[in-house]
């Protein structure tokens, strides 16, 4: 995961360790899952997290491809002149 935040709810899909899950429940710090292949799993909440294998899906039709974030380059360029401006803006005190 490289997103600061996400949320996990019961329903939600991710790709973990190669495979697409689903959260079937949550208690506490732990999460349980169940593979596409219909094999549940009780995995902590941290470590499903912050390992790097894990994508949760933007919306729940997402497919057993969910795909990961865009890039920062891919952000970047598909900016408006009007989101470029602002960025330039924000950003224009860096150079002084």
């Amino acid at each position: 995961m490289s997103d600061w935040a996400t949320t996990l709810t019961i329903g939600t899909r991710l790709r973990w360790r190669g495979e697409t899950h689903t959260v079937t429940a949550i208690g506490g710090s732990t999460v349980n899952l169940r593979s596409g292949l219909g094999v549940s799993c009780v995995v902590d909440a941290r470590r499903l997290l912050a390992d790097g294998s894990t994508v949760v899906a933007a919306s729940a039709d997402c497919d057993t491809q969910c795909s990961p974030p865009d890039s920062l380059g891919q952000v970047l360029a598909n900016l408006s002149d009007v989101e470029r401006r602002e960025l330039a803006d924000r950003t224009a005190h860096l150079n002084e």
